[in-house]
């Protein structure tokens, strides 16, 4: 599941997400504007700014908190949800935060910028480690009018979506 929480008024979100429990998943909160505050077992707490990322491995279960806040009114961002291997639905919980600036870019050529969340693309390892579905989470910047291609590995699944703005997108053989 991909929640997109760019709002237009984020008064409507202030309410948060007070304690509550997961279990068996990871979420991936990933903030483009304002900023989020969490709070959680293992004793965990820290604020998750635009450009950062917050990666929750829920396991056995945690029990959280998530607390929106609006930088100069405006406040928005992503959540993945991402369900657990059987084998792995009991494990202990953990998080993982990634500043933006612990975030690499990598621009692979002209009119492309990357920031390498998770996974490796054009040599450049993204900072979030030892989870458990081998993704690859990247935030792709591109100008008007270029092309730019990203390896899928065989029997993964591809997921790409639209922030701003329009694209096109051309399944490759082989």
């Amino acid at each position: 599941m991909l929640d997109d929480f760019r709002i237009k008024r984020p008064e409507d979100y202030l309410p948060g997400f007070p304690t509550h429990p997961h279990r068996g998943i990871e979420t991936v909160t990933y903030m483009t504007k304002g900023t989020k505050r969490a709070e959680g077992q293992p004793g965990n707490a820290g604020n998750v700014n635009a450009g950062a990322v917050q990666w929750m491995t829920a396991g056995s279960g945690i029990v959280h908190s998530e607390m929106p806040k609006p930088v100069n009114g405006k406040m928005g961002g992503f959540q993945l949800w991402v369900n657990l291997p059987r084998a792995n639905k009991m494990m202990y919980p953990r998080y993982q935060e990634i500043s933006i600036q612990q975030t690499p870019t990598v621009s692979p050529h002209e009119g492309v910028t990357i920031r390498v969340v998770c996974g490796m693309i054009s040599g450049i390892d993204g900072q979030v480690k030892d989870i458990i579905a081998d993704p690859g989470y990247f935030d792709i910047s591109m100008e008007h009018d270029v092309s730019f291609s990203v390896p899928v590995k065989p029997g993964y699944t591809a997921l790409a979506y639209v922030i701003w703005g329009e694209g096109t997108f051309i399944k490759k053989k082989g």
